[in-house]
């Protein structure tokens, strides 16, 4: 097994926090979210513990410092805070003790400002892109800095594939819940499904507050690469036949 590659995931309610970690850090987002009634009412409930992801405490300069560095301005996103969901108040316990049991559901939440726009106040394609890959990765970060067994939380990991339908827009300026969960765990490969959801309007039915759904599946870079190899090979055996 892999040796455990040390996280920086803040969660004060059950392990220290980092060295160097801004002593704010944690209080100011978690705040400005209990400000908003139906973020609120996430952080708040039974089976939710909240967080702050390693992204947005970088070890060092020249580690995570896209969501740590780049993107903290009030033009990009000011505000993110994670929670992940123990299925319960009565299970909180044995499923933070446990390290055969990982925490299967983590909520990520940001506030997106203005300078993230594509198309007129509508968010970047890219930049969703970019918070889905970080809110999955959330499943493996939490369960590392937790201690579980699997190997699929030990070690380095990287994304191999990505999935992501975009079916509405997201506005800027708004706030954005991207909820992330287990799948199938296999050694080394773990399967993550995931949502967005925003703000829920009266007189609008539950799926059209989905904003996508997307897969991942890591590491697969050994199976990309032999994907590659095999689309080189056939060109090059396109060329020879032509020769």
């Amino acid at each position: 097994m892999a040796p455990r590659t040390p996280v920086r995931t803040v969660i004060p309610t059950v392990i220290a926090d980092p060295p160097d970690t801004p002593e704010d850090l944690y209080s100011s987002n978690l705040n400005f979210f209990l400000q908003t009634p139906w973020t609120a009412s996430i952080i708040r409930s039974d089976d939710a513990v909240p967080l702050i992801l390693q992204c947005r405490n970088p070890k060092s300069p020249l580690h995570d410092q896209l969501f740590g560095t780049t993107l903290l301005p009030d033009q990009a996103i000011p505000h993110m805070l994670s929670v992940m969901h123990l299925g319960g108040r009565e299970q909180r316990k044995q499923q933070l003790d446990d390290p055969g049991r990982p925490i299967r559901s983590v909520s990520t939440l940001y506030h997106v400002g203005h300078g993230l726009t594509g198309g007129p106040g509508v968010l970047h394609g890219g930049m969703m892109t970019a918070m889905v890959d970080e809110a999955m990765g959330a499943l493996t970060e939490v369960n590392s800095a937790l201690g579980k067994t699997a190997e699929a939380f030990n070690g380095f990991s990287v994304t191999g594939a990505l999935e992501v339908k975009f079916l509405r827009p997201i506005f800027t300026g708004t706030t954005v819940v991207v909820r992330a969960r287990l799948g199938r765990v296999e050694r080394r490969k773990a399967r993550v499904t995931c949502e967005k959801k925003k703000k829920k309007k009266k007189n609008k039915n539950k799926k059209k507050n989905r904003g996508y759904v997307c897969w991942r599946q890591w590491p697969c870079v050994r199976v990309m690469k032999s994907i590659a190899n095999d689309e080189i090979t056939q060109k090059k055996r396109k060329r020879y036949v032509r020769r």
